[in-house]
């Protein structure tokens, strides 16, 4: 009988590859359900969003974004009293000047916060993705208007003469830029530590 190395040389390569192809049906199918698993976990739920006034800053997110400040032992925007006396917004000139800060960071947030996002991203070589982008500008969104209360209340207390809500605009940005980059930070800390 005569052989052919060259017939079982193909015949053990054949086999061979079916199995790696089940092989890798097994790993698509399992890779498939998983990530059916993740679409359905990514709800993204805010509970409840606490402000102390010490610094904007993110300390982690996990479907929420939490962002804290507290200066003057952790007291809340509505407990700030400017000479002796709770400072509304009844106030027309503070009115004012609270809407036209508000719109100068509604157009920062609608316009050049998320390609300052990115660029942390890039700067740090972490990738959130769009959908992570959007809830942090979301989570910052929410606190806009009491930042910008916290920045004219204090201004105001400290000149009497008028404050430029660009000031405080631009403080408020700068808080956010801080968070931001603090909670990439603190994204790839713990992914180095994992």
């Amino acid at each position: 009988m005569q052989q052919y190395p060259y017939y079982d040389q193909l015949a053990a390569q054949l086999y061979w590859q079916a199995k790696k192809i089940e092989e890798l049906e097994t790993d698509l199918i399992q890779l498939k359900n998983e990530l059916s698993e993740v679409k359905e976990q990514r709800q993204i739920h805010v509970d409840k969003i606490e402000y102390k006034f010490d610094q904007l800053k993110i300390e982690r997110l996990e479907g929420t974004l939490n962002i804290g400040i507290s200066p003057g032992g952790g007291k809340q925007v509505e407990e700030m009293i400017v000479e002796g006396k709770e400072m509304e917004l009844s106030d027309p000139y503070k009115s004012q000047l609270f809407q036209d800060a508000k719109d100068q960071v509604d157009g920062y947030m609608n316009s050049d916060c998320l390609r300052d996002i990115q660029n942390m991203e890039e700067k740090y070589r972490v990738i959130f993705g769009q959908e992570y982008r959007e809830a942090i500008i979301d989570d910052l969104r929410k606190q806009i208007d009491k930042r910008i209360d916290y920045y004219i209340n204090l201004l105001m207390k400290d000149n009497n003469s008028g404050v430029d809500p660009a000031v405080v605009a631009q403080k408020v940005k700068r808080d956010m830029m801080t968070a931001i980059e603090r909670h990439v930070m603190s994204k790839v800390n713990k992914e180095e530590q994992q």
